[in-house]
């Protein structure tokens, strides 16, 4: 599910994005995910996402966003060096995380992310293999039901030892 409420366009090579707030809570927004096509060779683009809520974010200490493509499906990070996270006045003071992209190809489908993604059909999949190896130190139980009728797992892992 991508997460982009709004695009401004502010030039050729330069864009604001504006991320939707998380679902349980209207005054966090803290991650993202979207795609970008139609983008010419070599055209270099700068993302500024600019309505962050946390002060405090692993892009302050080197982590980078995440970008795949319809020719490289795996994820890699962008490099450090074109990635910056501020405090920007122009955004009502809000926390901005500004990256420079370079498109390398034509009729490409670029999709960038927070981090890697980790889907809950991925940790299903997970799950059931651990609970099929009846591991001693693993249990795991369900609690319930989500409103989408997703499990909600209670796990317990204890020492192997004991």
């Amino acid at each position: 599910m991508r997460n982009l409420g709004r695009v401004d366009y502010i030039s050729e090579f330069e864009y604001d994005l504006f991320i939707r707030p998380d679902t349980c809570n209207p005054r966090f927004r803290v991650w993202f995910d979207f795609t970008v096509e139609n983008m010419k060779e070599y055209q270099r683009v700068i993302f500024n996402i600019v309505n962050f809520s946390k002060t405090k974010s692993l892009y302050r200490d080197g982590m980078t966003p995440v970008v795949k493509s319809t020719s490289r499906p795996k994820w890699q990070r962008l490099p450090s060096k074109n990635v910056y996270y501020y405090r920007c006045p122009d955004h009502r003071k809000n926390y901005v995380m500004s990256f420079a992209f370079c498109f390398d190809r034509d009729n490409e489908v670029y999709q960038f992310a927070y981090c890697y993604p980790y889907t809950y059909t991925r940790l299903q999949h997970y799950l059931d293999n651990l609970e099929r190896r009846n591991m001693d130190y693993f249990k795991r139980d369900l609690l319930g039901l989500s409103v989408q009728q997703r499990r909600l797992d209670l796990l317990t892992i204890t020492n192997p030892g004991e």
